[in-house]
C-alpha cells in the first residue's frame, strides 16, 4: 500500500507543482520514508506479532 501511495504521489500529485514546491515535497517525502524505515526497524518484531 505504501508503494502504491508513493507512485500516485510522484506520477500524479508532483507532476502539476512548480519547481521549488516540488523540490520542498521531495525532501519531505524523503524524510517521511526514512521515518518509516526507522520505525519499521525499531518495532519489527512487534509489528510481526501483530500481524
Amino acid at each position: 500500500m505504501l508503494i502504491v501511495c508513493i507512485g500516485k504521489l510522484f506520477f500524479y500529485d508532483l507532476r502539476n507543482l512548480e519547481t521549488l514546491p516540488r523540490i520542498i515535497s521531495f525532501i519531505a517525502l524523503g524524510i517521511i520514508l526514512l521515518g518509516v524505515s526507522w520505525a519499521y526497524t525499531r518495532f519489527r518484531e512487534r509489528l510481526r506479532r501483530l500481524l
